[in-house]
């Protein structure tokens, strides 16, 4: 005689739909950040002729300070804030004459192999090629490393909130 199975209801615990949710969220958060749009690549930068005052967008292989329309232009560091509402421009940086040299060889031999500029720049130890200021004509170019220069770099937000490097 056969016999007749017969389903046995199987009951699941929060726990275990918490555990489930959990994992799903982290699979899914994982994907987002790998995707390549929402990463920065690096191909651009902010750049300014006018000690800060103002910035623009333009291509990230250029080594700084360089000729822009007649005047010496530097890279414009810009952070956001306020969700990502506010921008503003904390400090400058350059390369000295070591780094611009070295790197202007480098750019030549990335752009050729297609790399982004911060694939580029870590090969280098930027506290040796960098010298960064505040933006405006009574603040002096420091090395990065330098007391001063660390001093620059842990600069706040102007409301004294946290912000992001702002990617073009």
């Amino acid at each position: 005689m056969l016999r007749q199975q017969q389903e046995i209801p199987v009951q699941r615990s929060g726990a275990f739909w918490i555990a489930i949710i959990t994992i799903a969220l982290s699979i899914g958060f994982i994907v987002y950040s790998r995707w390549p749009a929402h990463r920065p690549k690096g191909d651009f930068a902010c750049y300014t002729d006018d000690d800060g005052q103002t910035w623009f967008v333009g291509r990230a292989f250029q080594v700084v300070p360089f000729d822009h329309n007649g005047k010496q232009t530097v890279r414009a560091m810009v952070y956001a804030y306020d969700g990502g509402a506010k921008k503003f421009v904390p400090y400058l940086m350059r390369y000295n004459q070591k780094g611009q040299k070295s790197l202007g060889d480098a750019v030549a031999n990335a752009e050729s192999k297609n790399l982004s500029l911060w694939t580029l720049v870590r090969a280098f130890d930027a506290d040796s090629i960098q010298e960064i200021k505040v933006p405006g004509p009574d603040h002096q170019w420091v090395p990065r490393s330098s007391a001063v220069g660390k001093a620059i770099l842990a600069g706040q937000t102007p409301d004294g909130s946290p912000a992001d490097m702002y990617f073009p």
